[in-house]
């Protein structure tokens, strides 16, 4: 990592007071039983991690955020009248789509792009990160499922790609296990996770 990140970015704080909340909710009125969710829809980097080093150009890219799931999780929030949660930051400071104890989940590289803030990482840098962004995003997810009325308009659980393209779909009283199950096969098979 940068020297200067190496001197500062343990000791400041992650997010500064005025910087936006890991979390991201839509709709929280909303009246559809469905609620949408979108891991990656961010690419924000706390200004204390000093834009992990990655360049500028390369920010723009699929690397730091899915392009366009942001857009196509308000709409669909819009149009179903969803509640929707969606990760604010980059999943290059911390990737929400991966269980904690991943060795991608602060990536050190990311489609052959080096990613100097995380490279040699520190435990506690990587558990405050896990407490501050990835931690807040999950509980928020728990929570808005925990809170739908699937008798409404038999709701249910839907994992869509940035395209806006189906790729799972469980029942809205789906055990957590089972979906934690089908989700780490999909990461297997598509070998991310």
């Amino acid at each position: 990592p940068p020297k200067d990140c190496l001197d500062t970015c343990m000791t400041a704080p992650l997010l500064a007071a005025d910087e936006p909340s890991p979390v991201t909710v839509l709709r929280e009125d909303g009246q559809s039983a469905i609620v949408l969710t979108a891991d990656h829809a961010g690419r924000l980097i706390p200004r204390s991690l000093r834009q992990l080093g990655v360049p500028d150009h390369e920010m723009e890219r699929h690397i730091a955020w899915d392009i366009g799931i942001e857009g196509v999780t308000r709409r669909l929030s819009a149009l179903l009248d969803a509640t929707a949660v969606l990760q604010t930051y980059s999943r290059l400071v911390i990737d929400c789509n991966r269980r904690p104890e991943s060795p991608g989940l602060c990536p050190p590289t990311s489609d052959g792009i080096d990613v100097p803030a995380n490279q040699g990482l520190a435990a506690e840098e990587r558990q405050r990160r896990l407490d501050l962004l990835h931690r807040p995003y999950h509980d928020a997810v728990e929570a808005w499922i925990g809170r739908a009325q699937p008798e409404a308009s038999g709701g249910a659980l839907y994992l869509m790609d940035p395209l806006g393209n189906l790729m799972l779909r469980w029942p809205a009283d789906a055990h957590p296990g089972k979906v934690r199950k089908d989700l780490s096969r999909l990461l297997w098979a598509s070998r991310i996770g």
